[in-house]
């Protein structure tokens, strides 16, 4: 199957998105005419399509995969996959788990605080077995749950291609999306007293639309100009934004990581990559493209040794300038991704 590079550029674009999330740029920039802290719940907002990007292109590539596999094949595909996954999962888990607890005692010993205290602090801020379905979430792991999440909705969808009812999983995990609604910016409405951000209500939708528009929508979405599909995707981005903004600033609701126009605009994005009619030849987006797992798992090491150092130097004055809300999200991005690709040579070198 040849590579479509426009879902590489896409994914480049969802990549740099997350980061943004996590970085929060312009949160602490205040000036005459700017209140930073909006700009940031913007910036926020429009973000908020990338996870469910990720997922969409992840049951696309599954059905391309079916289309062109025996059924042993595919079989193996499968398993070698969730293999992959998961053994990325559990590494990054324990390296992130390790590099917290390595944090624990650098603060202790600068702060002079009790190392055992703080270390039981650490160890109670989450339960261990969550590592198994919501993912964790101890102070540089909250990440991660995109990855097991994914595992168990690849695993989820897999039996359903067996017993060929991935449309009637289709509309279940639809439904549960929108009961997953409850559990972010709409738990004001009714507050479920379930994690929604997972495999269930959230992952599995998006995976097996993925799959859907690979399986069978595929030659529908052909018929679909480019141009239309880039107007649909501003006005449902602009909707998503005032759905988030009501629900916040109006109802006092939480942020949320989902909302109802998250999916229309998850849509379009998906179509346009999927025609693969944009004019991308390659280029530093499409090699950020081929990376976005790398430096999806990577980033929160580069934002947290960032902010120890800042710490650590009484540097925080930083944040509030133009410059750093300019330039620190790409700083991100790019360290994370020469880490990446560091790894990847030694890993090479060392096999």
């Amino acid at each position: 199957m040849e590579r479509n590079k426009s879902i590489d550029f896409f994914k480049a674009i969802a990549v740099f998105c997350v980061i943004c999330i996590h970085t929060k740029p312009f949160e602490n920039y205040q000036s005459m005419y700017l209140n930073g802290a909006y700009i940031q719940f913007v910036i926020d907002s429009l973000a908020r399509f990338a996870v469910p990007y990720f997922f969409a292109v992840s049951g696309y590539l599954i059905g391309e995969k079916l289309k062109t596999s025996q059924k042993k094949q595919f079989n193996q595909y499968t398993f070698n996959y969730l293999l992959k996954v998961v053994k990325i999962y559990f590494s990054w888990v324990f390296v992130f788990i390790a590099y917290d607890l390595i944090m624990v005692v650098v603060n202790s010993s600068i702060s002079k605080e009790d190392l055992i205290l703080n270390l039981n602090k650490y160890l109670d801020s989450d339960s261990f077995l969550n590592v198994f379905y919501v993912g964790l979430n101890y102070w540089s792991t909250y990440h991660l749950w995109y990855l097991i999440a994914l595992v168990w909705s690849v695993i989820i969808i897999s039996i359903f291609i067996k017993i060929r009812r991935v449309k009637l999983l289709l509309v279940i995990s639809f439904l549960l999306n929108i009961v997953g609604l409850s559990g972010q910016s709409y738990s004001w409405l009714f507050d479920f007293p379930l994690e929604t951000r997972d495999a269930v209500f959230f992952g599995l939708f998006y995976v097996t639309l993925g799959f859907c528009f690979s399986a069978v929508f595929k030659y529908e979405i052909r018929k679909l100009k480019v141009k239309y599909l880039a107007y649909l995707t501003i006005l449902f981005s602009l909707l998503q934004l005032g759905e988030r903004a009501l629900l916040v600033f109006y109802f006092d609701a939480p942020w949320g990581n989902y909302f109802i126009f998250t999916l229309p605009v998850t849509i379009t994005i998906l179509i346009i990559a999927l025609q693969n009619s944009l004019k991308v030849t390659g280029g530093m987006t499409t090699t950020l493209g081929m990376s976005t797992l790398g430096i999806y798992v990577i980033h929160p090491l580069v934002i947290e040794n960032i902010d120890f150092l800042l710490k650590l130097f009484h540097w925080e004055y930083l944040t509030s300038t133009l410059a750093w809300n300019i330039f620190y999200t790409p700083f991100v991005l790019f360290t994370s991704f020469y880490m990446y690709r560091l790894l990847q040579l030694l890993k090479i070198k060392f096999n």
